[in-house]
């Protein structure tokens, strides 16, 4: 009887053994086989991207204009390119630009709460460089929407293991961003699919703090420039919506 019982507990044991064998083998898999299109997973799925119409972001660093204050928000509607802006001059006046990023044509301008059409304090230089640092701050928050294309070329793929987490990285060209630009270089993913790390001939970032914005739609919201903290730019609020006040677009 004595045998009997303990052949059930080595049968147990072996269960328990294969069964971790098992799950551990199909981890393993599954990182082996991380694909670029792993990057749609990395954010929650293309599907999840492709719902979202209306997404809000306040940024803050890698400034391109010194004639604002450094916080600034956008909110945008995906499907026609309409675009708030909200932020200050370095002289304390409060902004409201409202304008296409798709076309880059100007509507509205605001000023310390009146609708102005000219002004001293921002020049139409000043309001193509809201423009300019919309483009700047959307092309790395949206930084993996921009790999599933028919332009983009990708590489064979390199698996490393850093800091006991397997990786790999993928050589990238002709890939387009948020802001037409041409992305030529390298992107790291872990093994969720997530970008954290981006390597061109210009910048290389160092990628985190993916949050779910809304919808199970998650995006990166810290980017740190391994070569000038000057490009470092940080996302203190994301979020995405499907619906949206019509206001927001056409009015203060």
């Amino acid at each position: 009887m004595e045998n009997i019982f303990q052949n059930m507990n080595y049968l147990k044991i072996m269960s328990v053994l294969f069964v971790l064998f098992t799950e551990q083998a199909t981890h393993l898999i599954a990182q082996e086989n991380i694909g670029l299109s792993s990057v749609w997973e990395g954010i929650g799925g293309k599907s999840k991207w492709e719902s979202t119409r209306f997404i809000l972001f306040t940024s803050q660093g890698n400034e391109i204009t010194k004639h604002l204050s450094a916080e600034r928000t956008f909110l945008i509607d995906k499907s026609n390119g309409r675009c708030r802006f909200e932020g200050k001059t370095i002289s304390n006046y409060n902004i409201v630009l409202l304008f296409n990023y798709k076309s880059k044509q100007l509507d509205k301008l605001y000023l310390n709460g009146v609708e102005t059409k000219d002004s001293k304090t921002l020049t139409s230089s000043h309001l193509q460089e809201i423009i300019g640092q919309f483009f700047e701050d959307a092309k790395l928050l949206f930084l993996p929407s921009s790999f599933d294309q028919a332009s983009t070329t990708a590489g064979a793929p390199a698996q490393k293991i850093i800091n006991a987490e397997k990786i790999t990285i993928f050589p990238i060209s002709s890939a387009q961003l948020f802001d037409g630009s041409t992305y030529s270089g390298k992107i790291t993913l872990n093994i969720t699919g997530q970008i954290i790390q981006s390597e061109t001939n210009q910048n290389t970032y160092i990628i985190s703090g993916y949050k779910d914005v809304g919808g199970g739609l998650n995006l990166p919201t810290v980017f740190k420039n391994a070569i000038s903290p000057s490009k470092d730019c940080t996302f203190s609020t994301v979020a995405a919506f499907t619906d949206m006040e019509e206001g927001k677009f056409t009015t203060l």
